[in-house]
């Protein structure tokens, strides 16, 4: 009996400093503080399909499907930055009026045409260079990559503010899930190949980082000063297809004219992060390797 009555009397102990605590909130509110300025950013998304994607054939939703995922990605991720999106591409190689009514008012067509549909990258650089004295951060990607990371700005924006570290960029890890098996694809389908270089290794916030010998990620972000950096060395790289294909070379490889590229070290692979809306290198390479993660017991 006695201990019953204990027991009652320090639940309701616990209620009333609960309550009193929660009584307090009012009495200490913090007055809302005035929003600061919202990073401008500018992203281009490099989209081709075929012309019979475009008429709305064929794997045409496929397509679609993969690129809202894209498209909503970047708006739920930059929600709290002033973002522009420009889809560039070719007439008749694209898909943007299949997009959701919600969603086309959003996207900026500008129209590549005249040139191979594989270089299409190169003139999305020039698309984000054009316009660089009306943002802060640019953004280039391919049309099937996601992000899920209001911190994604932030994260890369720490990285490039680091001491010595002017010439460096900070470059995602692109994985695919399938089935339960989350894979770093640009490591996976070639990890015999991986190296790191651990004279490059730094640490930051808690995070290792290091040049990587497959830097490929299908997007980069680049602040202002990096883009001046990159349109003062002359882009001799422009229009070249310097290592894996015209595609890669765009996205990835043209960047090295001009920068060291970095990655989240085998440590935290996570810590910046894209998805490939894509199943197809984990179908080609299903095989498990120190960059494949699952939940689950292996």
């Amino acid at each position: 009996m006695l201990r019953e009555v204990w027991a009652a009397g320090r639940r309701k102990l616990k209620r009333h400093l609960f309550y009193s605590r929660y009584m307090t909130y009012p009495l200490l509110a913090q007055k809302a503080l005035a929003p600061a300025a919202r990073p401008r950013v500018l992203a281009a998304i490099v989209h081709i399909v075929s012309e019979e994607e475009h008429a709305g054939q064929g794997t045409a939703q496929v397509k679609v499907d993969r690129l809202v995922t894209t498209l909503d990605g970047l708006l739920c991720s930059f929600a709290h930055c002033e973002l522009k999106v420009l889809l560039v591409t070719m007439t008749g190689r694209h898909i943007a009026h299949l997009l959701p009514p919600r969603l086309q008012p959003l996207v900026e067509l500008v129209l590549a045409d005249g040139g191979d549909p594989m270089y299409v990258g190169f003139p999305a650089q020039d698309a984000l260079i054009a316009r660089r004295e009306l943002h802060d951060w640019f953004m280039f990607l391919e049309d099937d990559i996601e992000i899920r990371d209001s911190a994604f700005l932030d994260k890369v924006a720490r990285f490039t503010a680091l001491p010595g570290m002017e010439r460096a960029v900070l470059m995602p890890n692109r994985f695919e899930y399938l089935d339960g098996v989350k894979r770093y694809i640009d490591l996976t389908h070639m990890s015999s190949h991986i190296s790191w270089n651990k004279l490059t290794l730094q640490r930051h916030d808690g995070n290792l980082f290091a040049e990587c010998s497959n830097p490929h990620a299908g997007m980069f972000l680049l602040s202002r000063a990096q883009l001046d950096r990159w349109v003062a060395s002359g882009r001799d790289w422009r229009g070249r297809d310097m290592y894996g294909g015209s595609r890669e070379s765009a996205a990835t490889f043209s960047l090295m004219e001009s920068f060291v590229l970095y990655k989240p070290y085998v440590d935290n692979l996570y810590y910046l992060e894209v998805r490939h809306v894509d199943t197809k290198y984990s179908l080609m390479h299903p095989h498990l390797t120190e960059y494949t993660y699952t939940a689950t017991a292996r």
